[in-house]
């Protein structure tokens, strides 16, 4: 772990958009700030992004009082930055030297809807 330390100073990932409102559809912007303390080897890197909501609440009738809780997945994805080589039937092909320094990858994704995904909502 120290090795990893000495090597990665700093990791950050930005999106365009702050505090704004995504729907199915829209696309999200950003960027993958890497910055290297030395020279190293990365076999590979992608960022992932999952949006989803829950809500639970109760409500009083009477005497009785009923509990609502649903949640939803709206969409999972993930985006290979740096792949990983692989050889045709072969071993992994060594992965590619990337020298020190500071390295900002940009990023788009498209927020799609998964609708496979089932939804609850108990009494």
């Amino acid at each position: 772990m120290t090795i990893m330390l000495a090597t990665i100073k700093n990791i950050s990932v930005t999106y365009d958009g702050v505090g704004k409102t995504f729907s199915s559809g829209d696309f999200i912007s950003g960027r993958i700030t890497l910055e290297l303390g030395k020279d190293c080897k990365i076999g590979s890197l992608s960022i992932k992004a999952k949006g989803k909501s829950e809500v639970l609440w109760t409500e009083d009738h009477n005497e009785t009082t009923v509990t609502y809780h649903s949640k939803d997945k709206y969409f999972s994805i993930e985006q290979c930055i740096i792949r990983e080589q692989k050889g045709q039937g072969k071993a992994s092909s060594p992965a590619p030297r990337v020298l020190y320094g500071t390295f900002i990858y940009e990023v788009t994704l498209c927020l799609l809807y998964c609708s496979s995904i089932v939804r609850s909502l108990d009494r």
